[in-house]
């Protein structure tokens, strides 16, 4: 979980680690690469998300 700059276990490691699973199956034949490619793009859109939703 390093390329999401996690630590070791708690709620969203489990999270990522189910999302992973569910891309694997997915996509049987996806390098590590891509998979590694999805999780940043993924988490990119999702740390812009939350940047954008807090309002001072």
């Amino acid at each position: 979980m390093s390329v999401l700059q996690l630590k070791s276990g708690g709620p969203l490691v489990r999270e990522w680690q189910q999302k992973l699973l569910a891309w694997q199956l997915a996509h049987p034949s996806g390098t590590a690469e891509d998979c590694l490619d999805w999780m940043k793009e993924t988490h990119s859109k999702h740390v812009k998300l939350e940047s954008g939703n807090s309002v001072n």
